[in-house]
């Protein structure tokens, strides 16, 4: 049951010849629970790289993590302006800022993965003034794997520890989602998410997003692969951004709705949808004082020795109590930002 074994994993776009190896440990001794031990990471703001003026602007505004993008939101012709400018941005604006505010936002870039362009935006990005690195257009292990290589050269280069840089993946294509399970599994300890995105995923399998659905029914079984494999291993996973800024009714919807399907958190593409975000992947002050009370009750009655309970008009067993217990840890790391 415990035996530890690796499993080799080949796919048709692997470099010829090269094996990769992900933990088939079993479940219960390989389960990482980033969500008990990571940063509460419900919010995640992007912002173009290529303008000096709305990164500057960010630092107004309080999710829970700011992501200077150098990808999709960056024209193909401001890549090297963009990384320059993002560098700068990190290593003094954001880092005086942080300085003064030690409860600042985290700081999460988003890379292209291009070959013209993916290592020179890690090394200009690697900084001990950013929480992770997110990549775009991960679509098996091999890409998983060349990301840690880059940042463990680099990493290195700045003098910093190993892993001091976490990884967060993007699952944006039917190849991804067909790999999801080795792309959570792989065995290192950067990886404390996985993003997901709609746009690239949708043109990938060739069919036009209908936005006008507050949830949208194409969308449905990538979540849930995410959602599920994320879960699997212990991992946070962060959905796409609504577009529909202007429609808080709807993005709050949307919002419980990935939230059932297992994500811990959503992208955000304009300073109104934070709020939105942060209040339907949060845990309420009311739902905190409910999940106290039956916690308390439940443990208070423990020793009648009785699997379940009715507390407060529902029954309580085993798996209720998990969820009300999560609930309230949860709750206390959130109160930490």
């Amino acid at each position: 049951f415990s035996r530890r074994l690796n499993r080799i994993v080949r796919h048709p776009i692997h470099k010829k010849n090269t094996v990769y190896h992900y933990n088939t440990t079993s479940f219960l001794q390989q389960k990482r629970n980033v969500l008990e031990t990571e940063p509460v990471i419900r919010s995640l703001l992007f912002i173009p790289g290529n303008t000096p003026k709305m990164l500057n602007k960010m630092l107004t505004l309080q999710p829970d993590a700011f992501v200077p993008d150098l990808e999709d939101s960056v024209p193909l012709d401001k890549k090297d302006e963009a990384r320059i400018i993002c560098s700068k941005f990190i290593n003094e604006t954001y880092a005086s800022y942080k300085k003064e505010n030690p409860s600042a936002p985290l700081l999460i870039p988003r890379v292209n993965y291009t070959e013209e362009h993916f290592e020179k935006d890690i090394e200009a990005m690697i900084s001990p003034n950013i929480y992770a690195i997110t990549v775009g257009k991960t679509d098996c292990v091999d890409d998983v794997y060349k990301a840690i290589e880059l940042l463990d050269k680099y990493e290195k280069k700045a003098g910093l520890e190993k892993n001091s840089i976490k990884l967060i993946p993007t699952i944006e294509s039917a190849l991804s989602i067909c790999n999801a399970n080795e792309i959570c599994r792989v065995d290192n300890e950067r990886i404390v998410g996985i993003a997901f995105g709609a746009d690239d995923y949708a043109n990938d399998m060739g069919f036009t997003r209908n936005t006008s659905q507050t949830v949208e029914t194409s969308l449905v079984y990538p979540r849930s692969v995410i959602g599920v494999t994320t879960r699997s291993v212990g991992i946070q996973s962060f959905d796409t951004p609504n577009v529909n800024f202007k429609d808080p009714e709807g993005h709050a919807e949307e919002c419980h709705a990935v939230k059932e399907a297992g994500f811990t958190g959503k992208f955000a593409i304009h300073p109104n949808q934070i709020s939105v975000i942060n209040d339907q992947f949060g845990v309420t002050e009311e739902q905190y004082q409910e999940a106290t009370r039956v916690v308390e009750a439940y443990e208070k009655a423990a020793s009648t020795s009785r699997g379940s309970l009715q507390i407060e008009g529902r029954m309580v067993d085993q798996p209720v109590l998990k969820q009300f217990q999560s609930i309230i840890r949860r709750y206390k790391r959130q109160q930490s930002l």
